[in-house]
């Protein structure tokens, strides 16, 4: 893919249905070239999701849309796997998504969408929302509460980062 070729952020549902202090929306502005804002609602994973838990992504989505309308743009909602939606998003140079999720299916998603977009020739650039600036390795995890909150309660704070001025998006976020 040429330089300056469009870059899409994919939004998961997974923490990170936002725009400010997003990494994908950050690591995207900064290259300079358009952005696609893409949220794929996998029926194995979204459309399982308890009322209230789905009441709530619905009014994070339209949040984020509503946000994203302020800079021209609107945020493009497909929905069936995640795989086989994001194999059609070919003609991106790079596809900004969180690191994987905790929970298992939406992680099963996360990983076939990212395998979908590599095997199209799309660069996949993870990043994660991690409010400490170290984290403990597997190995050092503790088994309580308190003594996980004491260890991490020492850990230098990430700042919370800003969207630059002057965002371009993709004004059709379709594929």
């Amino acid at each position: 893919m040429a330089d300056g070729a469009a870059q899409l952020v994919w939004i998961t549902g997974a923490a990170d249905v936002r725009l400010h202090d997003h990494g994908g929306f950050l690591a995207a502005a900064a290259t300079g070239a358009p952005i696609k804002p893409l949220c794929v609602l996998d029926p194995d994973v979204h459309l399982k999701y308890p009322p209230l838990r789905l009441e709530r992504l619905h009014r994070s989505l339209s949040s984020l849309d509503s946000q994203l309308q302020s800079y021209g743009a609107r945020l493009a909602v497909a929905v069936g796997p995640t795989a086989d939606v994001l194999s059609t998003y070919q003609n991106c140079d790079t596809c900004h998504v969180i690191a994987d999720d905790v929970e298992r299916e939406m992680r099963a998603s996360q990983r076939a969408g990212c395998a979908a977009l590599e095997a199209a020739g799309v660069t996949v650039a993870r990043w994660d929302h991690r409010l400490r600036a170290t984290s403990l390795p597997d190995t050092e995890l503790c088994g309580y509460w308190q003594e996980y909150s004491s260890i991490y309660s020492k850990l230098a704070l990430i700042p919370p980062a800003t969207l630059p001025d002057g965002l371009s998006f993709v004004s059709d976020a379709t594929a």
